[in-house]
């Protein structure tokens, strides 16, 4: 009887447990904790270590930057500007007009300066004419002197007001040039007109509209360039490195790329100290930011680089043969201040943690550098 009774007490404990195990859902393991003190219950799934290539790259657009570029200003005070001779991109040679432009001065002011001209011309011909009487003067009284040590007194005196005299003369080219200013301050109340003083291609080119009947005195109307003097300026440079080979992509969008030339990278942030090179690379109208690079006078001349948009492309880190793990399989903590990577290895159904040692990461990857071996198995938890 004793004997039936345990039976029966060991088939309900059988039955109990298999319906239990049996309700159990599949993907419910249990978690091994570093010390494997603790237990809980997580759903995951699982990824393999691989070993393979692992590159950093870098992508971003670029710019043309040129280095021999020329600022064109109308340098004349209450310059209004009234037409724009040239469009961007437009070829042009020294001498060429750019724009046309008049000045503002009122019938008042004109008239000041129309009188200060023909006083500056009248008292310079009437000291001219005084200075020529002076002179003459003292030649005729060089004649009727009789005594040697007088006359050669008064010829030295003589040199010295036909020295003054000569001196006098030439500050007639200062007032022919007070009087040629008038006469162009007259024709230009009317039109004048603003010339190239360099060959080049015209870049920047401002609107007439722009200004709405504002002075253009002192302000940059264009630029003048030469077009195959130029750098490639990287719009976000971040990683790149002295010396470093990129590709250029010359194309309308990164999907539909025409053309495809190298370059090196010839200045980074980290090579010059942060401060001196950002005020200086700003004072040549740079981006701080940016980074410029380099490519051969032969492609300058083959392609047409502003009729592409520029993207930028290369290699910050290559690695052959590296363990590379899914970063979501990566998790962090803090101990001891520091911030510690592991992952869950999979073994025989169990969790294990294992903490790792990855100096480089992706968005989607990770370089493991120590913990973890070539086709190992790791856990992704849900969250």
């Amino acid at each position: 009887m004793y004997r039936i009774k345990r039976l029966a007490i060991f088939l309900i404990c059988a039955f109990l447990l298999t319906a239990c195990k049996e309700e159990q859902p599949k993907s419910e393991v249990l978690l091994y904790k570093a010390d494997k003190s603790g237990k809980e219950k997580e759903h995951y799934k699982t990824t393999t270590v691989k070993k393979d290539t692992y590159e950093e790259k870098i992508t971003t657009t670029g710019s043309l930057y040129y280095q021999d570029e020329k600022a064109v200003a109308i340098n004349e005070s209450r310059a209004y500007l009234d037409k724009i001779c040239v469009k961007d991109n437009q070829k042009v040679k020294k001498g060429d007009i750019l724009a046309i432009y008049h000045v503002k001065y009122s019938d008042t002011t004109m008239q000041k300066k129309k009188l200060e001209v023909e006083q500056a011309r009248a008292e310079y011909d009437s000291n001219l004419k005084s200075k020529r009487n002076e002179v003459l003067e003292k030649q005729r009284s060089i004649k009727n002197l009789t005594n040697a040590s007088e006359k050669k007194i008064a010829k030295i005196q003589l040199q010295h007001l036909q020295q003054e005299y000569e001196d006098m003369k030439k500050k007639a080219k200062e007032i022919e040039k007070q009087e040629r200013d008038y006469r162009e301050l007259l024709q230009k109340r009317k039109k004048a007109v603003l010339v190239s003083k360099y060959d080049g291609t015209a870049g920047e080119v401002v609107s007439v509209g722009e200004y709405g009947g504002e002075t253009v005195t002192g302000d940059t109307l264009m630029v003048i360039r030469d077009e195959k003097d130029f750098l490639i300026q990287a719009e976000d440079g971040e990683g790149m490195r002295y010396n470093m080979t990129v590709t250029i992509g010359l194309g309308s969008t990164s999907d539909d790329i025409v053309h495809r030339i190298k370059g090196k990278v010839i200045s980074t942030d980290n090579l010059f100290d942060v401060d001196v090179q950002q005020s200086e690379d700003s004072e040549n109208g740079m981006d701080t930011s940016a980074q410029l690079i380099q490519i051969s006078e032969a492609d300058r001349r083959k392609y047409a680089f502003d009729k592409y948009n520029l993207f930028i492309s290369g290699s910050r880190l290559k690695v052959e043969d590296a363990l590379i793990v899914d970063a979501s399989a990566v998790y962090e903590e803090e101990k001891n201040d520091e911030t510690k990577l592991y992952v869950y290895v999979v073994e025989k159904g169990k969790l294990h943690k294992r903490y790792i040692v990855s100096n480089y990461r992706q968005e989607k990857y990770f370089l493991v550098n120590q913990g973890l071996q070539e086709g190992q198995t790791l856990a992704i938890l849900s969250k």
